[in-house]
């Protein structure tokens, strides 16, 4: 999606948050007030920053770096005071001090690509030992994963009806879930979690699906399916385990609203807490906000 280059490099001059549909603007002025924290980040090319390079024979340049050499968590860690960019996990000798990136692109939350998260957070807790515990549940573990899953099925299952649809979502949230809790099992307990963009809105779905400048909507409403379901399984992880603590950005109305209104918009909506809030919440105690459903969030169509 080469349009999201101009959305998210923003985020690490300014945040406008969504907190219970009250917007509050913080400044993040790079990083005051936040501890000495790690930044490490899971999924697909979307916060791959060089791993797929060091997992195949493809020498080329891996396609989820921008054209400046940044990968989209960059802005996240400048706003957290991390300096240096967030290294790739399975690139050898890299500096992980202040947290590593352990998306691979094209991976997906269920099997059947080129690698599943469950797999990235085998990865993690292979080199856990080099973080304490206590540097590991005062850090944010950021996640965007899906697209693959969703773009998958629909290409396999075109005539799937709402019966099919719904089981599939069902079991990849639940798998999400069940990774989710293996970090937190790890000691992370401090997650920002994406929600997935209009799918059927990508050049490679419009192309797939031959929509020309239209959506293919059965795959938005997949993504919406699935976005619905992430507020409510978060909730039930942070009553169920003490410390965890969570923030949804919400990046299919993100995405909606700059690309059909083609404006340089410059936000980072997220329930129920604010990255800042996240970072600095006392290391843990349980939250005293969860997350409220938004329709306008999983139903709209900008």
């Amino acid at each position: 999606m080469s349009g999201n280059c101009n959305l998210v490099t923003l985020l690490g001059a300014l945040l406008v948050l969504t907190i219970f549909h009250n917007q509050v603007i913080v400044d993040t002025n790079r990083g005051e007030g936040i501890p000495v924290v790690g930044l490490f980040t899971f999924g697909d090319s979307y916060f791959d920053a060089g791993n797929k390079l060091f997992l195949t024979e493809n020498q080329n340049p891996p396609q989820s770096k921008w054209p400046y050499g940044k990968s989209r968590d960059d802005p996240n860690a400048e706003f957290m005071g991390i300096t240096k960019e967030i290294p790739p996990a399975f690139k050898p000798g890299v500096d992980i001090s202040r947290g590593a990136s352990f998306a691979v692109a094209d991976a997906s939350i269920l099997p059947g690509t080129f690698m599943t998260l469950t797999q990235q957070v085998d990865k993690f807790r292979s080199m856990k030992s080099n973080w304490t515990d206590d540097f590991i549940g005062k850090s944010l573990f950021m996640i965007y994963i899906g697209t693959e899953d969703y773009l998958n099925f629909t290409k396999s299952k075109p005539n799937a009806d709402a019966s099919a649809q719904q089981a599939f979502v069902i079991s990849t949230i639940n798998q999400l879930k069940n990774d989710i809790n293996f970090l937190y099992s790890l000691k992370a307990s401090k997650f920002a979690i994406q929600l997935l963009a209009p799918l059927g809105c990508l050049p490679i779905s419009r192309q797939e699906y031959k929509t020309g400048s239209e959506c293919h909507e059965p795959l938005n409403n997949l993504a919406k399916q699935h976005n619905e379901k992430i507020g409510p399984m978060l909730n039930d992880l942070a009553k169920k385990s003490p410390g965890l603590q969570f923030t949804i950005f919400d990046f299919y109305n993100a995405v909606l609203r700059w690309t059909r209104r083609n404006l340089n918009y410059r936000f980072y909506v997220v329930q129920p807490m604010t990255l800042r809030e996240l970072i600095v919440y006392p290391f843990n105690e349980p939250m005293r906000e969860y997350w409220q459903p938004n329709n306008s969030s999983i139903t709209t169509d900008g």
